[in-house]
């Protein structure tokens, strides 16, 4: 499994949420939380952080244009990203 919380990820959750909570009030604001991130299908992303990760999310977002074929096609992003699409991706 792999969570994540701004741009990086952990290997538990415990971890993530850890690293999430000591950004907050150091350019980053809450929600702080740590999103789902080790499959690569939309369904399974929104369903399972629908459960595991509350309202710490904006959507699922896919990207059209990838650097390295190990990069996500799916992942998530935060709530607190303003938007909802941008070069290369777009919310799903």
């Amino acid at each position: 499994m792999e969570w994540t919380t701004w741009g990086t990820a952990f290997a538990t959750k415990d971890e993530c949420q850890f690293n999430a909570n000591k950004v907050v009030g150091h350019g980053y604001r809450e929600p702080a939380g740590c999103v789902y991130n080790g499959y690569q299908n939309a369904i399974v992303l929104g369903v399972v952080n629908a459960f595991v990760a509350g309202n710490a999310w904006k959507c699922v977002v896919r990207h059209t244009r990838r650097d390295n074929y190990e990069d996500p096609i799916f992942e998530l992003i935060l709530i607190s990203y303003p938007d909802k699409q941008g070069d290369g991706w777009k919310c799903v």
